[in-house]
């Protein structure tokens, strides 16, 4: 139990830890990205601008009929942009859509010294152009797309390598100390966590301690009460009285017995002896075990149990599993009632039983596995003592299994195994 609280106090802070982590990197990268992507687009945006009265410029000198370098060619160099400061693409597009021309920046083509390719520039358009958003990044290169108010569209692809490498420098950066950071963080609530369940694994050791003393020293007086019963007895001949202490001291003995195997149970909660068996055989066999029981009680069983399921666990703990749940079903079932019990395999091996039970909705079933908790005692007439849902609860625990109970419709209750 300690072992499972430790892991359990680990989790919920590795994943706060993680939880924390991933928001402050959200929000450090968010804020990094739309910086360096507004400083970006504000080039974008000086580009159109220079492209747009560039190209109005051009439309007046076609009016006016002079001469205009390069108009009507498709590729085309700008020459007169020597001293900007920034490598840039930008594509003027007709009333049609198409391209117009493809201007470039000196800076971005030198005929000495091509730093881009044609290629490359009609590769980087061609990609842009094919996205269904206004603005984005194609490598570095940062692009955005326009429309003029007489209806030109513009395409501007800016070269923004170090804005860039800013963005995947943080993001990179930012991973590698989160990842550092969750690594030193582990081994910090793995130090301080052991310490912290230290006192409750130490007043988990006294109950534990107590319960079994308890049970010891409460078998002395039983015996000598069950001794002086039968004295009685001997003497004076049997009566309701002695019938009745004879009765409660069986009830006590076996309550002892159950407040034993539980401590047991949390003491040695990882011996489980894992071997194959056949899970089909195990639930068949439990079940016709309860079926004396089951007729005298004037219940109907009704068995949907698959055949040739085999399991590797501890075979004698799943029959004391299937036993309990099974008595359970008895105890509570209605009178002329019935009992459904049903053993499937799919991704995962199931078991279900379910008995009728008209106040089910009355029934806290989250207090069903708590031990010496009795609900319903009205139909039970005080039989059982309130541990057994909890031994199987023990069990499903130790063995790894999931053990789950719930209203089946209005009148019955069912409770589940996944194995």
């Amino acid at each position: 139990m300690i072992k499972k609280l430790r892991r359990r106090i680990m989790t919920v802070t590795m994943v706060s830890l993680l939880a924390t982590m991933l928001l402050i990197l959200v929000v450090v990268n968010s804020i990094n990205t739309a910086t360096n992507n507004g400083s970006a687009d504000e080039s974008v945006m000086q580009f159109y601008h220079f492209s747009y009265w560039a190209r109005e410029n051009q439309r007046e000198q076609i009016a006016n009929g002079e001469e205009v370098d390069g108009y009507g060619e498709d590729f085309y160099i700008i020459y007169e942009d020597e001293h900007s400061w920034r490598r840039f693409i930008t594509v003027w597009y007709d009333e049609a859509g198409e391209r117009d021309q493809i201007r470039l920046s000196t800076r971005f083509y030198v005929a000495e010294n091509k730093l881009i390719t044609e290629e490359l520039v009609y590769n980087y358009v061609d990609r842009a152009e094919k996205t269904n958003r206004d603005s984005g990044w194609i490598d570095n290169m940062r692009y955005g797309k326009f429309t003029d108010e007489n209806g030109y569209n513009y395409l501007v692809l800016v070269y923004a390598a170090t804005e860039h490498s800013r963005i995947n420098f943080m993001i990179q950066s930012s991973a590698i100390v989160a990842v550092i950071s969750l690594i030193v963080m582990f081994g910090v609530v793995l130090f301080f966590s052991e310490r912290a369940t230290r006192p409750v694994s130490k007043a988990v050791e006294k109950q534990k301690q107590f319960v079994t003393d308890a049970s010891h020293e409460l078998k002395t007086p039983l015996a000598i009460i069950s001794a002086n019963n039968e004295i009685m007895e001997m003497n004076n001949g049997a009566d309701a009285l002695t019938a009745s202490t004879r009765s409660q001291l069986e009830r006590m003995d076996v309550l002892i017995q159950k407040m034993l195997y539980m401590s047991r149970l949390d003491e040695q909660n990882e011996n489980v002896e894992s071997e194959k068996f056949s899970l089909s055989d195990a639930v068949m066999d439990t079940v016709l075990s309860f079926a004396p029981v089951a007729e005298k009680e004037e219940i109907i069983v009704v068995q949907k149990l698959e055949q040739d399921i085999d399991i590797v666990s501890d075979e004698a703990k799943i029959r004391q599993l299937i036993a309990i749940l099974m008595d359970n079903a008895v105890k509570h079932c209605d009178p002329n009632g019935k009992i459904t019990v049903v053993l499937s395999k799919g991704k995962k091996t199931m078991f279900y039983i379910e008995n009728t039970c008209r106040n089910v909705r009355s029934i806290p079933l989250n207090m069903l596995f708590e031990r010496f908790y009795r609900g319903d005692k009205a139909r039970t007439g005080g039989k059982g003592y309130g541990v057994g849902l909890s031994i199987a609860m023990s069990i499903c625990e130790i063995c790894g299994f999931d053990i789950k109970v719930k209203a089946s419709g209005d009148d019955k209750i069912m409770f589940s195994v996944k194995f």
